[in-house]
């Protein structure tokens, strides 16, 4: 029985959850909607124990999408924003997508 409430315990403390915050889709002129390429960032930060050190990479996301247009606009960016849960730690996902319309 012992046994059995160890590997419940056990179970129980390896549980996660995943929590989707934020979904945003900006606005994009509709000439130019199908025109584009499609350009694609996901970024994931594992925090553990609550140390925030790193507060900037939504910031070095958005620099990282706007270097692969460079020439160019990018229209209809999309802004998907999750946490994965877990055991005293998480991990926060990031997902930026556009198109790039290039002249």
């Amino acid at each position: 029985m012992r046994h059995i409430f160890t590997l419940l315990v056990s179970l129980w403390l390896q549980s996660c959850a995943y929590s989707i915050h934020q979904n945003h889709m900006g606005s994009f002129d509709e000439s130019t909607a199908t025109k584009g390429k499609i350009i694609k960032v996901d970024h994931k930060e594992q925090i553990i124990f609550a140390d925030f050190t790193d507060v900037n990479w939504v910031d070095r996301s958005y620099q990282e999408l706007m270097a692969k247009c460079p020439a160019g606009r990018i229209i209809g960016i999309s802004t998907l924003y999750a946490t994965d849960l877990g055991f005293f730690s998480w991990k926060e996902r990031i997902r930026l997508e556009g198109s790039c319309i290039t002249p």
